[in-house]
């Protein structure tokens, strides 16, 4: 928007701001795809169904926080129509909710938290049932 209002050649800023954006957001997430076609070409090969399911759990997990990160990020800047307080708000938001999401994801990935968790909500349904 400031570009447009722009009474001076705004080209070379326009090519900074393409090339970081590129740089920034799009070569990063081509890397994370292109390993991650490696690592389930890796996971395919594993012939223990086990040792598989557990390797995809992690790669799935790795793979929410990615989209977390990056599916605000793409609706924000490849849809043109979205208000410049919107945008700011959703950045803010991109840049901070993924960060606090890492340590719950991954603690809630630990087979103890998850029996614990079990064990908590097992108790509770026995205390209300009496």
């Amino acid at each position: 928007p400031v570009f447009l209002i722009s009474c001076s050649d705004y080209s070379v800023n326009w090519i900074v701001a393409t090339f970081c954006i590129i740089f920034l957001l799009y070569l990063p997430l081509a890397i994370i795809m292109l390993s991650y076609v490696v690592i389930l070409a890796a996971l395919l090969r594993i012939p223990n169904t086990d040792g598989r399911r557990k390797a995809f759990k992690t790669c799935t997990t790795h793979l929410t926080l990615v989209a977390i990160f990056y599916v605000p990020f793409f609706v924000t800047y490849e849809t043109v129509s979205i208000d410049t307080d919107t945008r700011i708000l959703n950045t803010s938001l991109s840049a901070t909710i993924p960060p606090l999401l890492n340590p719950i994801i991954y603690t809630l990935k630990t087979d103890e938290i998850i029996e614990q968790i079990k064990k908590y909500f097992r108790n509770r349904k026995i205390a209300f049932s009496m």
